[in-house]
Parts: structure tokens; C-alpha cells; sequence
């Protein structure tokens, strides 16, 4: 049993040493292929070796005169089966959600999480039978879902549309078929797709950065309402390591690559004296916000703002001195508009 131990502690110590140097997708090889070694050696070599010693040195009559061997024997059978288990209920990563590929605006709208209630999602997420792990993630182009499950590939199926069902009815789509929008990703999958969203390759423009640092603040929402664990913890922070890589050594970020600021630089192109026209901006979010950023650095000279709830459109409006509307008066201020953004 020691030297079991001893091999399984220096099975991952060589894992995490190794995990270090190399890119994820050796990484994950890597793991399988460690993990394929040991129960290898379990299933296929230590059986061997047993029935070497029952056919050749009589080990079951001469059990009564050697209690070290008999106490050696049974201890390998528990081991055994403990792997045995540990292997059938093995635990999955999923990474479930929408994106701008996936969905239409108002289906994206339905399914996002304001900020101020993904600490309780979080909380009813875990509480699933099949979660140890949640992270949520959700901006204006995508929500997605990265779980950890305990479960095997028999009962997968049945733990990932618990999900599907537990989002539709945390939002209150429990009449609503959205699976014609959901992408499901697991497992190797489910880390491919995370290190192409945090590097910015699944994005509605190419390389745009704003994803690695929501990525971020999902993680550490997560982390603050103890809803990730070892094996999350470290799946994050190799994608945020990656992604950075990524921007290091390749020219992905090299050109104006958010949807706000490819927006203004087309406007900028087209307007030569930015400081004569206005814009009207439809919405108050995320990108909206860096919109009306990058217009008011840029010079603009009139920002209007109609979104649906005239106080948050005021408040957006102040910060960038601009004018705050509803959304039933943009036919009245359109003809002011020389640039129009939603």
C-alpha cells in the first residue's frame, strides 16, 4: 500500500512539475497518458504478478504462515477496488453555454446573469446534485457555464440536462427550448474551448482583450463565494497563464480588436473633426460604456444615450457628458445622430 502511494504521489508531483513547461494540450495528453500508465500497471501487471505467486509459491495454502503476505494481499484487493471506483466515478469538466455564434441577441439577453445575482446562482448551482465546481461566466456576446462534475459517462447525460434544465428555469425559460442555441464542451474539449475564449480566438472580433479580464472577475466571483475548487482553481489560472502567452508571442493584439473601439476607429476614418458631430449610443452596457469611453477620448462632441432604463442611461450619460433618453424618443433625437452604435 506505501509504495502504491508512493507511486500515485509521484505520478502527480511529475504532472505538476511538467505542467509548468509545456502547452495545455500536452498537458492534457500528458495527464491521460499518466493516468493510462498507472491503472496499467494496476489492472494489467500487479493481477499478473498475483497469479504468479498463487500458481508457483501456494500462496493461499501457506496464508496461515506468512500473516505479512496475507495482510499484503488483502490491502492490494481494498486497493483495488478503491481505484476501481475512483476511476468509474471519476469527475468531468463541462463547459456549457450561448455565444454570438449560437444565439440571437434576444435568446443571449434571456439567458445572462446580472452581476449582482451570480453569487446566488452560484450558490443554487452547487447545490446541484452532480456540481462540486461552478464558474459563471456572462457578458453581453456569451454566458457559459465551466462545472465540474461527479459523475461517469453513464449518468453525463442525465447531469448535464439537470443543468440545462436548471438554467432554463433559474431564468425562467422552463417552457423555452433553447437547445438549438447550447453548445456542450467536455472534459479535453471543455479546456480547448476556455483557452480559445480567454484568448480572445471565439470572440465576435478576433484577438479583442475585454474577455481575458471577464474571465477573470468570473473567477474570482467564484473564488470569493467558495464555489471552485483544486481542480478549477488550476484549470483558471493555466488559461489565464496561456492566454497571456498568446498576446506575448504572437501579434493577435496588434490591432484595434474590441467591438468598441473597432467602432470608433471606423467612425474616426469616416468623421475627420469628431468635435462637430454626435453619437447616439443604444444601450448601457459593457460595450456601450466602452463605447461612449472611446468617443469621449477621441472627442466627440455630443453623446446621446437611450437605453431602457432612463436612470441607468443617466448615470452612463453623466460620467461622459452626455444626454441621457428613453428608447421610445429615439425617433425624435435620430436626425441629430451622425453616428449611431448599439
Amino acid at each position: 500500500l506505501r509504495l502504491l502511494l508512493k507511486l500515485l504521489i509521484v505520478s502527480q508531483t511529475f504532472f505538476l512539475r511538467i505542467k509548468i513547461q509545456i502547452n495545455s494540450l500536452t498537458v492534457i495528453q500528458l495527464e491521460y497518458r499518466l493516468q493510462s500508465y498507472f491503472y496499467s500497471v494496476i489492472y494489467i501487471i500487479m493481477p499478473k504478478i498475483v497469479i504468479i505467486m498463487i500458481d508457483y509459491l501456494s500462496f493461499i495454502q501457506n496464508l496461515r504462515k506468512m500473516p505479512c503476505l496475507f495482510i499484503l494481499f488483502i490491502t492490494l484487493i481494498i486497493t483495488l477496488i478503491w481505484l476501481r471506483a475512483f476511476k468509474l466515478y471519476s469527475m468531468s469538466l463541462l463547459a456549457l453555454g450561448i455565444n454570438h455564434k449560437t444565439a440571437p441577441v434576444k435568446i443571449r439577453e434571456q439567458l445572462s446573469f446580472a452581476p449582482d445575482s451570480i453569487p446566488d446562482a452560484l450558490a443554487d448551482l452547487t447545490a446541484q446534485d452532480a456540481v462540486n465546481e461552478a464558474v459563471i461566466l456572462s457578458t453581453c456576446n456569451r454566458t457559459e457555464l465551466y462545472c465540474q462534475l461527479n459523475c461517469d459517462e453513464q449518468s453525463a447525460p442525465q447531469a448535464t440536462e439537470a443543468l440545462i434544465q436548471w438554467l432554463k428555469n433559474h431564468h425562467n425559460l422552463a417552457d423555452t427550448d433553447i437547445s438549438d442555441y447550447l453548445y456542450l464542451h467536455f472534459d479535453k474539449d471543455a479546456v480547448k474551448h476556455m483557452l480559445r475564449v480567454a484568448s480572445g480566438l471565439d470572440s465576435l472580433v478576433l484577438g479583442e482583450p475585454q474577455i481575458l479580464g471577464q474571465l477573470k472577475s468570473a473567477f474570482a466571483v467564484a473564488r470569493e463565494n467558495k464555489t471552485i475548487g483544486q481542480m478549477l482553481h488550476k484549470l483558471f489560472q493555466h488559461t489565464f497563464s496561456c492566454a497571456k502567452q498568446v498576446r506575448t508571442d504572437t501579434a493577435i493584439g496588434a490591432s484595434a480588436v474590441s467591438v468598441a473601439f473597432a467602432s470608433v476607429s471606423l467612425a474616426k476614418q469616416i468623421f475627420s473633426n469628431f468635435q462637430q458631430h454626435t453619437a447616439l449610443l443604444i444601450g448601457a452596457g459593457e460595450t456601450i460604456e466602452l463605447v461612449a469611453r472611446h468617443l469621449h477620448e477621441s472627442g466627440i462632441g455630443r453623446i446621446i444615450i437611450a437605453n431602457r432604463t432612463v436612470e441607468k442611461a443617466h448615470t452612463l450619460a453623466q460620467e461622459f457628458d452626455g444626454y441621457a433618453i428613453a428608447l421610445s424618443e429615439i425617433p425624435a433625437h435620430l436626425a441629430e445622430a451622425d453616428i449611431v452604435i448599439s
